[in-house]
């Protein structure tokens, strides 16, 4: 492997010059007219989820569809779902199907990819506590893991669940990763590929008939007709023909002979055989087909049963049900927070979190030019949970009677 680390390439600039903008070639067989979707504004350049082993830089990638009316597919499923779909009828065929690979002699019955986060925490619950399931979980290692990432990885763990994390060989991922930059723009690609291809694996190694995925991809804006079958197409993880497969952008056999990689180093990003698919009876699911849930539901449930965090960006669609509870704990919150004193030391410096958030208000505050006793008090509405944080900024700032 001495050889893997050679000079990247140079990139060309000239063509993007700003008097070459009207010359401009859409890459990747993408749209050269940009479109938005009316109900999401998702745009027509999104490419669909493909077989990663096939990707060259001359591929040219089918991309989310419009239709007359400028709707996108992932919308129109969206609506499918919620109007023709008998769920009752879904659910118990998924009950059907786990209870012809359930198993009672103390084997795993099924896998479970998954980092720990909100789709995967769900899936692997449903199936084990509810379906009575006995799943394995395994996970591809991240590039770079984040602190709150892995603190969800590890409180998965500790639901209830055993799992085996795979990490690649780090020399050979930086390679992968940078030639999938420099072929295809495309940085998550070596991710992908133990995204894709790792569970049907390990259900190999491990003598486990049954995979669960979560969603189909058709969630996100592959064609409509993909979400017709719960099986997953074994062209996303199957293939036995290595000379037509490529790792970012760059044939197998290339990166052995020019790059000095081992055929030991791409095993893990290589596909499954799918004839030891075929022979060992595997089953490839999409745990999406069966339950309306996913991954609406994967937003709440996760946090109800174990010390999951969402990320503070993430907002979960609201239902009846979580509105009344959100109005509870605002309740509750704003209850002890009339009954507890706050130190002056917080009331002169307010915590790092509300920062943004009070930015906010002193620019609302100065482009209007009103005074201090009407629009701190109508941003002190808007942004509840900052009062005290206000109120440390502007003393004669008056309390709100829904926020004391």
């Amino acid at each position: 492997m001495s050889r893997i680390h050679l000079r990247p390439r140079p990139v060309d600039v000239r063509e993007y010059a700003q008097s070459n903008h009207a010359q401009l070639e859409a890459k990747y067989g993408l749209p050269s007219e940009v479109r938005f979707c009316r109900r999401c504004v998702i745009s027509n350049q999104r490419p669909n989820s493909a077989v990663e082993f096939a990707h060259t830089s001359a591929s040219r990638k089918a991309t989310i569809q419009l239709n007359e009316e400028g709707v996108c597919d992932a919308c129109l499923l969206a609506e499918i779902k919620h109007t023709a779909i008998d769920w009752a009828g879904r659910a118990a065929q998924l009950k059907a199907l786990c209870d012809r690979f359930r198993r009672d002699d103390g084997r795993y019955d099924c896998i479970v990819p998954g980092s720990g986060g909100k789709d995967s925490f769900y899936a692997a619950h449903v199936l084990k506590y509810e379906y009575g399931m006995h799943p394995l979980t395994v996970t591809w290692a991240p590039h770079v893991y984040t602190e709150w990432g892995w603190k969800n990885h590890q409180a998965w763990i500790h639901a209830g669940f055993d799992n085996v994390l795979f990490t690649p060989n780090g020399r050979v991922h930086r390679l992968l990763t940078r030639l999938a930059v420099e072929n295809l723009l495309h940085p998550f690609q070596a991710f992908m590929l133990g995204q894709k291809n790792l569970a049907p694996k390990m259900a190999l190694l491990y003598d486990v008939p049954l995979v669960f995925f979560g969603e189909n991809e058709a969630e996100y804006g592959n064609p409509i007709q993909d979400m017709t079958t719960a099986r997953r197409d074994w062209s996303y993880f199957a293939a036995d023909d290595k000379s037509k497969m490529f790792l970012g952008g760059t044939a197998v056999s290339e990166l052995i002979g020019d790059y000095g990689v081992d055929q030991n180093d791409l095993l893990p990003y290589l596909p499954a055989n799918p004839q030891d698919i075929e022979k060992h009876a595997i089953e490839v699911h999409y745990l999406g087909y069966y339950l309306s849930g996913i991954p609406k539901a994967a937003t709440t449930m996760p946090s109800n049963t174990a010390a999951f965090r969402l990320h503070r960006n993430a907002r979960p669609a609201p239902t009846a049900n979580t509105t009344a509870s959100t109005t509870a704990s605002t309740t509750s919150t704003t209850s002890r927070r009339t009954s507890s004193s706050v130190s002056a030391a917080r009331r002169t410096t307010p915590p790092r979190r509300y920062a943004p958030a009070i930015s906010r208000a002193m620019k609302a505050w100065r482009w209007s030019g009103a005074s201090t006793a009407n629009i701190p008090s109508a941003l002190q509405k808007r942004y509840s949970g900052i009062s005290a944080c206000l109120r440390a900024n502007f003393p004669s700032l008056p309390r709100c009677s829904s926020n004391p």
